[in-house]
């Protein structure tokens, strides 16, 4: 270790000057970049957690508001407590499939609660266990099925929508809402109601625990999340944009290693000229030293600076 010392201390003094700079610089790049890795890692985590929270509030939500609804189809069975004039005329309208004006005023006042109780409930269906039936809509509805004594209720797909985009992460986060492969809610509307594509059903199998980065078939790069419903096995599924959450980071990544290369070049440029000044007055200096040896005593040096080179020249003159 001290031959090495030894050695580089008689090595030229730009040399020494140069790696004191180059090594300075790449300690200060390693802590730069050591310092982006953790905030990039604690930045990465909690945009994570974020997805998560995110996922599980919608889930919560919509849980809640199933069994609320859940609740609402059970008024008919228990309307008006025990009272059973509901029951009664509504199995007199099983027998005749007549709508008497008091059954429907029954309903009417049944359809009323049940919309003040959900404000975006939309319309109301009750049916007898021959298909015919009684509704109530606040907007025209149409719908093909094949009752056999049930209320139906339908729902706004805004109340999901807003759901879903009071907790969105992204600009283009994109939420799926399946029941097996069959689309509840998608937040490109276009794909509400139809088969989901198999890529999105895989995703919707996915077991991983927390957020996982995955690349899509369109070569775009997500951060995935899945949560399941214990209350109806639906499965919600976040997609955000990778660069959406992450491209701050890969800015930052980018800016550092410019900013390390450019310091370092603005150091090495300053050195060299620094350097170069010094050498030149020394090099004028060990010349005219050289001659003096010789018995040359007429050369002269010109001091140009009043540095501690141009002082030391300076006494070596007046010598």
């Amino acid at each position: 270790m001290r031959r090495l010392w030894i050695k580089f201390n008689d090595m030229p003094i730009f040399f020494r000057l140069s790696c004191v700079i180059i090594i300075s610089a790449c300690v200060l790049c390693f802590f730069s970049i050591s310092n982006y890795v953790t905030i990039s890692k604690e930045k990465t985590v909690n945009i994570e957690q974020v997805i998560q929270r995110s996922g599980k509030e919608t889930m919560n939500q919509l849980d809640s508001y199933i069994r609320d609804v859940s609740k609402i189809s059970q008024i008919p069975l228990t309307y008006r407590m025990a009272d059973q004039t509901y029951l009664n005329a509504m199995k007199a309208y099983n027998d005749s499939n007549r709508l008497t004006l008091d059954f429907q005023k029954i309903n009417e006042r049944m359809f009323e609660e049940i919309m003040a109780y959900k404000s975006d409930i939309n319309s109301c269906f009750v049916f007898n266990g021959n298909g015919y039936g009684d509704y109530k809509v606040k907007k025209a509805i149409y719908n093909v099925m094949d009752p056999t004594g049930v209320l139906l209720i339908n729902t706004e797909v805004d109340y999901i929508r807003d759901i879903i985009d009071d907790v969105k992460v992204s600009e283009n986060h994109r939420t799926i809402l399946l029941s097996d492969s069959y689309t509840i809610y998608d937040t490109e509307e276009e794909n509400i109601t139809k088969e989901a594509k198999k890529e999105i059903v895989d995703l919707a199998s996915d077991t991983t625990d927390g957020v996982r980065k995955i690349t899509l078939e369109d070569g775009s790069r997500a951060m995935l999340y899945v949560e399941a419903s214990e209350l109806t096995g639906w499965k919600l599924i976040s997609l955000v944009p990778e660069d959406e959450v992450l491209g701050e980071l890969k800015d930052a990544q980018k800016r550092i290693v410019i900013e390390t290369v450019l310091g370092i070049g603005v150091m090495l440029i300053l050195l060299f000229f620094i350097i170069t000044r010094i050498s030149r007055s020394i090099h004028k200096l060990e010349a005219v030293m050289k001659l003096a040896e010789q018995g040359d005593f007429e050369q002269h040096v010109r001091v140009e600076s009043k540095d501690e080179i141009g002082n030391l020249t300076a006494c070596l003159i007046l010598w």
